[in-house]
C-alpha cells in the first residue's frame, strides 16, 4: 500500500513538539457502576450486512471479567468488546442468531495504555483483534455471551449497565468498513476531525476539567454528523476517578494529513510510527546507505548531497505493513517558501474546546511570521481580528460564542484556514 506520509519541519526540540500533541482527555471508569449508554451507531442495525470496525485507546485494571463497548440492535444481533480476569481480550459477534467468537492468547497489563480494535467482515462472517496495530493471536475455542438492553450501545458496560469496565478509555472510533492492518497501525496515533470518509461515530473525550468538578458535564459528545451523544451513567465527576482525566495517549498526527515535506536546517522527520524505517533516493529508488531513522537531514547524512534540488521518500516498516512517502525535494538553500506547509506548521489546539484555543507555529524566522488572525462564523461573519504581539504562541478567546468557527491566519508566506468547534464543556 502506497500512501503519502506526514512530514513536519525539524528545526527544533521545539518545533517538533509543536506538532506532536496530547489528544487532550480521556474519562475514567470506577468499576462500580460507570457506564456511557449510547445510541445504536446505525452500522449495527444490519450486522449481517454490514462491515465495521471499533477501535479506542485504553487504559484496564486487570481482575474481573468486564465490557469495554456493547453494542445491541437485538438479542440476535449483537458486538462485544470484552476483557476476561487474565487479560485477554474478546470478541463476541451474533448475527441473525449465529455465533461467532475470539479470544486473544495476547494479554494485556492492569494500568497499562493499550490500543485494541476489532473489525467485522459480513460477507464472509471475518472478525478480527488487533492489539496497538497488530493482529493478535488467538486462543481455541469459542465462547458465548449474555444479552442486555436493544437498540443502544455502552462504552464501559453492557447497555443494561453490568459487567462494568474498570480504568480509562479515551478515543473511541465506529467505521463503516473494515480496516486494514496497516491502516490501524500507521493511523492509531491519528487524531480525527469528525468528517474522515467512513467514520461514523467518534467519541474523543475531549471533556471536562482533568480530576476537577465537572457537575453537570455528563454527556460524551460524537464528533461526527451522526450525533450519537452518549450519556454519562453514575459517575462522581469530581477527582481522579470516575471523572474527566488527563489522556495518556499521544497523538502526533491529524487523521489523512497528506502535507508536503518542509525543509529546515535539521532535514526530515517522518511522523508515523513504524519499527524500522529506510530513506530512499526517488531517482532511482535505491537507499541512502545509513539512513534508517525517522530523522534525516540530507546535507550532512547522505554522502552524495548535491544541494541542488536532491528528491528523497522514506519506506517505514512496522512487522509486515510497509509504507512509502511520496517523493520530496531538498535543496541546499534552507527553508524555502514555496516547500512551506502552513497547514501543519500551525496548530490549533484544543479543538473542540470550551472556547479557550491555543494557537501555536513552527515558523521560526521572522521572515515567516504570523501577521494578522480573522475569525469568521459559519455565515462568514467577522468575529474577530487580532494582530498578535508575539507570532508563535497566541492564546484566543470564543468562550461566549458556542458553536463553528473558521480561524485564517495570515503569514508572510501565505494563509491557512482551520476550522475550531466551540462547545459547552
Amino acid at each position: 500500500m502506497k500512501r503519502s506520509l506526514l512530514f513536519i519541519l525539524f528545526i527544533s526540540v521545539i518545533a517538533l513538539n509543536g506538532q506532536s500533541q496530547s489528544s487532550g482527555n480521556a474519562l475514567s471508569f470506577d468499576g462500580t457502576d460507570d457506564y456511557v449508554s449510547c445510541p445504536l451507531p446505525a452500522v449495527f442495525n444490519a450486522i449481517g450486512t454490514n462491515d465495521f470496525t471499533v477501535e479506542l485507546w485504553m487504559t484496564p485494571t486487570i481482575g474481573a471479567f468486564q465490557r469495554v463497548m456493547f453494542a445491541q440492535f437485538d438479542a440476535n444481533n449483537f458486538a462485544s468488546i470484552s476483557l476476561n480476569s487474565t487479560g485477554e481480550v474478546l470478541f463476541y459477534i451474533r448475527q441473525n442468531g449465529n455465533n461467532f467468537s475470539l479470544q486473544s492468547q495476547d494479554v494485556l497489563n492492569s494500568l497499562e495504555l493499550v490500543h485494541v480494535a476489532i473489525t467485522w467482515g459480513a460477507v464472509n462472517s471475518d472478525a478480527r483483534i488487533y492489539i496497538n496495530g497488530i493482529e493478535a493471536n488467538y486462543a481455541s475455542g469459542v465462547f458465548d455471551s449474555s444479552i442486555a438492553a436493544d437498540g443502544s450501545m455502552a462504552i464501559g458496560a453492557k447497555t443494561d449497565g453490568t459487567q462494568v469496565f474498570t480504568g480509562d478509555i479515551d478515543e473511541l472510533a465506529v467505521w463503516s468498513i473494515v480496516k486494514s492492518p496497516c491502516e490501524l497501525n500507521f493511523e492509531m496515533n491519528d487524531k480525527k476531525e469528525g468528517t474522515e470518509p467512513n467514520l461514523v461515530t467518534y467519541y474523543n473525550f475531549d471533556q471536562g476539567t482533568p480530576a476537577g468538578s465537572n457537575p453537570g458535564v455528563d454527556e460524551l459528545h460524537d464528533g461526527t454528523s451522526a450525533g450519537n451523544d452518549g450519556s454519562l451513567m453514575n459517575f462522581a465527576l469530581a477527582g481522579n476517578a470516575s471523572n474527566w482525566i488527563t489522556s495518556s495517549v499521544n497523538i502526533y498526527r491529524w487523521w489523512g494529513d497528506q502535507s508536503t515535506v518542509l525543509v529546515g536546517q535539521l532535514g526530515l522527520v517522518a511522523t508515523v510510527n513504524a519499527n524500522s524505517y529506510q530513506w530512499i533516493y526517488c531517482s532511482d529508488q535505491t537507499p541512502v546507505v545509513g539512513a534508517t531513522n525517522a530523522t534525516f537531514d540530507p546535507v550532512t547524512e547522505d554522502p552524495n548531497y548535491s544541494g541542488e534540488g536532491d528528491f528523497y521518500a522514506v519506506i517505514s516498516t512496522s512487522d509486515n505493513c510497509v509504507d512509502t512517502s511520496a517523493c520530496y525535494n531538498v535543496n541546499g538553500s534552507g527553508l524555502s517558501i514555496k516547500e512551506l506547509d502552513l497547514e501543519s506548521s500551525i496548530v490549533v489546539y484544543p479543538n473542540p474546546s470550551n472556547g479557550q484555543f491555543t494557537i501555536e507555529s513552527s515558523l521560526e524566522s521572522d521572515n515567516y511570521r504570523i501577521e494578522s488572525i480573522e475569525i469568521r462564523n459559519v455565515s462568514g461573519q467577522l468575529i474577530k481580528s487580532i494582530i498578535p504581539s508575539e507570532s508563535y504562541s497566541i492564546q484566543i478567546d470564543l468562550s461566549e460564542n458556542v458553536g463553528v468557527y473558521f480561524i485564517t491566519l495570515n503569514t508572510t508566506s501565505g494563509s491557512t484556514t482551520k476550522k475550531v468547534i466551540v462547545q459547552n464543556l
